[in-house]
């Protein structure tokens, strides 16, 4: 006859075992559901190549444009139809939050715009946000769990569509030969910084692009919706560090920063490991 107790303890481990196997088919199910993303994301592109930057394309650019592209090395290069990029840093959720080390993997289309970005981000030991934030035909959304199980965050649309079409135009600091597509339009500002505004599926995200004296890509500043604070509050990504990619010298380190009354605080912290044209 078995005890009460090696019962408890058989109940306890199968209950273990089970709860492990429900845990590991939502994990497996969440990167799948990413990667189907990333599939139907790379399948929308255009069927035609983008084509390759002449230097004949970078005339009417306002002056700081000019010279930041033509110093990039853009010129002869490929306008890439998919970008793939890793990157490492840390997030937090508001100026008096922890950081947390992140890792991310994100992929691009440039035409049409869109990206998904698949993140993992590390809460407490052992204890893990995944996430994915995407931009797809029009459409901002985002999703996180932990343990890529147990949802903290799943919205979609509103005024996520505006705020992740700016994050695209932010980050084709990454791929700056798309900025010269029928897309986007620039307007001089002042001697070092030109402001372009990129338009899709019927929206317009605007940003200035600011430039150092040796025409590097220094800041972009933009008004962005915060859905934390349900507002669209002052946004800037000051940059760092600038390394050569594919052939191309990019920005490789910043900050993004909200500004909220008076106050500034840094809300994530990246640098890039890796950026591939045209991977697949």
């Amino acid at each position: 006859m078995i005890s009460r107790r090696r019962l408890l303890v058989l109940v306890l481990v199968v209950a273990l075992v089970v709860g492990g196997i429900v845990a590991g088919l939502r994990r497996r199910a969440f990167d799948e559901q990413i990667d189907r993303e990333i599939a139907e994301l790379l399948a929308a592109r255009s069927a035609e190549p983008p084509g390759t930057v002449a230097k004949a394309d970078l005339d009417g650019l306002p002056d700081p444009v000019r010279r930041w592209l033509q110093a990039s090395g853009v010129v002869g290069s490929a306008i890439p139809s998919v970008v793939r990029i890793t990157q490492k840093g840390e997030f937090r959720l508001g100026a008096d939050k922890p950081w947390m080390p992140m890792t991310a993997t994100q992929y691009y289309s440039t035409d049409p715009p869109g990206f998904v970005w698949k993140v993992s981000m590390r809460m407490y030991p052992l204890v893990h946000v995944t996430g994915r934030d995407r931009y797809v035909e029009g459409t901002g959304e985002i999703e996180m769990r932990i343990a890529s199980i147990v949802p903290v965050a799943s919205k979609s649309g509103g005024n996520l569509n505006s705020g992740a079409l700016l994050r695209y135009l932010n980050e084709t600091m990454w791929f700056p030969a798309a900025l010269l597509l029928p897309n986007v339009a620039w307007e001089p500002v002042d001697d070092s910084s030109a402001r372009a505004t990129l338009t899709d599926a019927g929206q317009s995200a605007s940003a200035v692009f600011h430039f150092d004296d040796q025409d590097r890509l220094v800041n972009m500043t933009a008004d962005r919706w915060n859905d934390t604070e349900h507002a669209i509050l002052p946004w800037s990504t000051p940059m760092s560090e600038w390394e050569p990619y594919e052939g191309l010298q990019l920005t490789t380190a910043g900050t993004g920063v909200w500004k909220t009354g008076t106050d500034a605080y840094e809300y994530v912290r990246l640098g890039l490991t890796s950026v591939e044209y045209d991977p697949v």
